[in-house]
């Protein structure tokens, strides 16, 4: 939850930097969300290797890559239908147990 927050903070601020054309808080917003993003990439990561071991990589770039391919696609029923994909795979990252047997950390 915390990460959601630095990462609005930053985006905020990288939005609001641009639009009053200021470099500074622009350079700041980023170096602010940059962290967030890494966090939430490798929070990914970590859930795909404890999930899918042989293709975690394979699973992380594909999730990326839908994610960033619906923010730009138009409404209508392949944003939908990408949406929902994400929503599932989701609840399988969430809800399913992992395979690991003795967890350290």
């Amino acid at each position: 939850m915390l990460s959601y927050v630095v990462a609005f903070t930053g985006g905020y601020m990288v939005g609001d930097g641009i639009l009053n054309k200021n470099t500074g808080l622009t350079s700041v917003g980023f170096l602010i969300i940059a962290p967030a993003i890494a966090f939430g990439f490798a929070t990914l990561y970590k859930r795909m290797l404890a999930l899918f071991d042989d293709d975690a990589t394979s699973y992380t770039i594909g999730i990326i890559l839908i994610q960033i391919i619906s923010q730009l696609m138009e409404s209508g029923p392949f944003k939908t239908l990408a949406g929902l994909f994400m929503l599932i795979f989701s609840c399988i990252l969430i809800f399913q147990n992992s395979k690991i047997e003795n967890h350290n950390g």
